[in-house]
């Protein structure tokens, strides 16, 4: 598992746990090959937060997703729009970041 820098406690796999189980996804679904909508979508979230909570560099999130830094870059451009766009998106996405530093902490 990739260290989060900048002292935070976060830890990447809090992240992957609390998406999976909120999406419904299988473990090991988001860091899987899946390029359908749904898993590919909640990748892109889990890149964001991984990026702008956790203070990844964008190389660090390619290599622990195993994809090119500029997927991780093309993700968090697309969350950052849709942070934009939808207000009760907004909501959701700081519901799950609350719910990532509570198992963190643990």
């Amino acid at each position: 598992m990739p260290k989060l820098r900048y002292g935070t406690n976060l830890s990447f796999k809090a992240i992957i746990d609390v998406l999976e189980r909120s999406y419904g996804l299988p473990p090991g679904s988001i860091l899987g090959d899946s390029r359908t909508k749904h898993p590919s979508n909640i990748r892109a979230l889990a890149m964001h937060i991984c990026r702008h909570t956790g203070r990844m560099s964008f190389p660090s999130i390619g290599k622990a997703f195993k994809r090119h830094h500029a997927t991780a870059i093309h993700n968090c451009r697309l969350v950052d729009k849709w942070l934009a766009e939808d207000k009760k998106f907004v909501v959701v996405y700081n519901r799950l970041v609350r719910q990532i530093i509570k198992l963190s902490k643990i």
